[in-house]
């Protein structure tokens, strides 16, 4: 019986889980917190190009902050969900500007 890893199937219940409650609370987020998060966790290895490719990946601030969950989980920074969404609205804010 073949049986996926779980690190896949935590990335995706904890993204399931986010995209659940984000509208209530990303209106509600601190982008400032969201920067200096962005900055001493993520900065390192994403420089601002990374949020201009013409190919993209996100396409709402649903997505932007489903790869925050990705990346939270994958490096096990053991972020709240209010941290996420602190991260999301600061990329949104200063990459994005999708208006949900």
């Amino acid at each position: 019986m073949n049986r996926l890893p779980l690190r896949p199937l935590l990335v995706v219940a904890a993204t399931a889980t986010a995209l659940a409650v984000l509208g209530a609370r990303a209106q509600t987020a601190d982008p400032e917190r969201g920067a200096l998060l962005y900055t001493n966790h993520c900065q390192s290895c994403h420089t601002s190009e990374v949020h201009f490719r013409e190919q993209r990946k996100s396409k709402s601030l649903a997505d932007v902050r489903a790869w925050v969950v990705r990346w939270t989980v994958e490096l096990e920074l053991d972020w709240t969900g209010e941290e996420v969404d602190d991260v999301a609205r600061h990329l949104n804010e200063r990459y994005y500007q999708f208006t949900e």
